[in-house]
């Protein structure tokens, strides 16, 4: 993993630490965060296209939420790639990907996953 753009509360090697459970409970939180930034961005857009001379307000938000977008959407790589150094999953496991909904009459072996 290359060095990370922002400042994040944890390392790589920390994270690793972290019990799974909070690994995937803190992923599970940024990727509901991003969700409404994403939405957030979508009315900001919004507003601004309606203004003849854009709120500079605005504008600053937009900017400040593009980079939190990026931050948290770092952290989250941070936090698979710890998950697939500890051999419970691939970072780029599309259990974790945000926004891929299941595809319309997907058909799912009920013999493959991980039985608990």
């Amino acid at each position: 993993m290359s060095t990370p753009q922002f400042s994040h509360p944890f390392t790589l090697e920390e994270a690793m630490q972290f019990e799974v459970g909070l690994i995937t409970g803190e992923i599970a939180r940024l990727e509901n965060s991003l969700q409404h930034l994403f939405t957030t961005q979508e009315q900001l857009e919004e507003a601004i296209g309606w203004e003849t001379e854009p709120d500079p307000d605005l504008l600053g938000a937009l900017q400040d939420n593009r980079v939190v977008i990026a931050s948290q959407t770092e952290r989250i790589g941070i936090l698979r790639v710890a998950l697939e150094r500890k051999g419970l999953a691939s970072a780029n496991n599309p259990h974790y990907d945000q926004n891929i909904p299941p595809s319309e009459g997907e058909n799912r072996d009920p013999d493959i996953g991980v039985f608990l």
